[in-house]
């Protein structure tokens, strides 16, 4: 994504991206992602050979598979700014496409107040304690803020530390530069202040049939029992989108708090995407019409579903569950 240094290792042909290789990436700058391998060296073939790497000249992402879809170029820091903050979440490693790479730039801040409190907000993801302190790089950390130069980063900084929201070290230069910085008192309030509004911690993703007859489930139940909790849920069926089901699933599963499983009908898609979950350490409350119970798979029946017989009761104990596990 990005000219800076990575380190590659190449799979064997995966399933989840069409049957082609695939390789992960490692990279300092924009964390750790997935890419097939003809996209990569698609990519590679339009790194331009520059030493600076605040160099603003950005690669075009080509996808073989329509030419017409090339990733614009000035846009490509915000998909490094995407695949640096879900690294620092515990939640890389997502597989990257023209398709997803213009749904991860869309989620991006879009003005420089956002991408100050974007920057607040990863500082803290990477505190594991109170006072942590961090060593910043801008031409290196400049994705942390999906910023564009390593001078906008500090730019940043530099603000937040006269704010108070930061303590730091900097030194008196143009750009700023800081030997390290780390989250202030004011700057925790402030955080616990932007996570309560934040998307990213507010949105509950809903695994489902499509069934147009079940519908009923989520918009008489589900919906208005996550809404009272104080989250927003997010179904994909009604939302449209141009990309591919799956990459459109798997972004908007990193970008959400927890996840309700619906199994009437007892749906593939909602196995994976219930197990995908719990692989990634989110919350994942369980539900199942009575009479359907009895035909859940072995290996789920061990968690704690919530056995409905009614749309009231579903609502109601489904709101109480979220209070209790989510908060």
């Amino acid at each position: 994504m990005c000219t800076g240094l990575a380190s590659l290792t190449l799979d064997l042909p995966d399933p989840s991206a069409g049957g082609i290789a695939v390789c992960d990436v490692r990279c300092h700058r924009c964390g750790s992602y997935r890419i097939a391998e003809r996209d990569r060296q698609a990519l590679v073939r339009h790194i331009p050979h520059v030493h600076n790497s605040d160099e603003a000249d950005q690669p075009r992402f080509v996808d073989f598979n329509d030419p017409a879809s090339a990733f614009p170029v000035d846009r490509l820091h915000l998909v490094s700014g995407y695949l640096r903050e879900l690294t620092v979440r515990g939640q890389g490693d997502t597989l990257v496409s023209a398709a997803s790479a213009t749904t991860m730039a869309d989620t991006a801040p879009a003005t420089v107040p956002a991408r100050s409190e974007k920057l607040l907000l990863t500082l803290s993801a990477m505190s594991r304690f109170a006072g942590e302190r961090h060593d910043i790089q801008g031409p290196r950390d400049r994705s942390l803020a999906y910023c564009t130069s390593g001078g906008e980063l500090m730019f940043l900084l530099h603000h937040l530390l006269q704010d108070g929201l930061l303590d730091g070290d900097q030194v008196r230069s143009d750009p700023p530069i800081f030997h390290w910085v780390a989250v202030s008192l004011k700057g925790w309030s402030r955080v616990e202040q932007l996570r309560a509004g934040v998307t990213s911690f507010s949105q509950a993703f809903v695994a489902m049939t499509f069934d147009r007859d079940l519908e009923w489930i989520y918009l008489d139940s589900i919906a208005p029992a996550i809404e009272d909790a104080g989250y927003r849920p997010l179904i994909l069926s009604r939302h449209e989108h141009a990309g591919r089901v799956d990459e459109r699933i798997i972004l908007e599963l990193n970008r959400s708090r927890f996840v309700v499983a619906e199994f009437a009908q007892h749906r593939p898609s909602v196995y994976f995407e219930a197990g995908y979950a719990v692989g990634r350490g989110l919350p994942v409350i369980w539900t199942c019409r009575a009479e359907e119970y009895e035909h859940a798979h072995f290996d789920t029946r061990q968690y704690n579903h919530i056995v409905w017989r009614s749309a009231e009761e579903l609502r109601d104990r489904l709101f109480t569950r979220i209070k209790v596990v989510v908060g």
